[in-house]
């Protein structure tokens, strides 16, 4: 089974809500939905910072202009305004140019492991298909679960 990565503003200064939540409670879930299929997948886990490594592997495997914005953008403080980040921009474009871009020192993943993992396929008649993965002594159990079907009555 892997391991999930989800890349929030570690700074010290200014650390990202997100951060702030899971340095708070290091466990967390995340949703994946398919509309067009009408299905749905959620994942359920402990959350633990990622490696150097792992954080270094994934921002060289960003796009440059994400790498760029990284440097560029004070992650989830107030600006005075988009000038000011295009400017930004601009300079990291410069310094970096014809360079690898290397990861910021405050840019850095946490890892979601799974603990429990849902497949949801939905149906006409709400007689929903749940599938539960759980991990429970090295082991992953499989569980149908029943449809949560919701009747409104008048």
């Amino acid at each position: 089974m892997h391991n999930f990565l989800v890349s929030p503003d570690r700074n010290n200064r200014s650390i990202s809500r997100t951060a702030q939540d899971l340095r708070a409670n290091p466990y967390a879930s995340a949703v994946i939905w398919w509309d067009q299929l009408y299905r749905q997948v959620r994942i359920e886990g402990t959350v633990e910072t990622a490696s150097s490594e792992v954080s270094d592997e994934y921002f060289a495997s960003r796009p440059r202009g994400s790498q760029i914005s990284a440097w560029a953008s004070p992650h989830s403080e107030v600006i005075d305004g988009l000038e000011l980040l295009n400017k930004r921009v601009e300079e990291y474009e410069l310094k970096y140019e014809e360079k690898a871009v290397p990861r910021p020192e405050n840019w850095g993943g946490y890892v979601l492991i799974p603990d429990c993992i849902e497949f949801w396929q939905g149906r006409a008649d709400r007689l929903h298909e749940r599938l539960k993965f759980t991990h429970r002594e090295s082991v992953w159990v499989q569980e149908i679960l029943g449809p949560w079907c919701s009747v409104i009555r008048h």
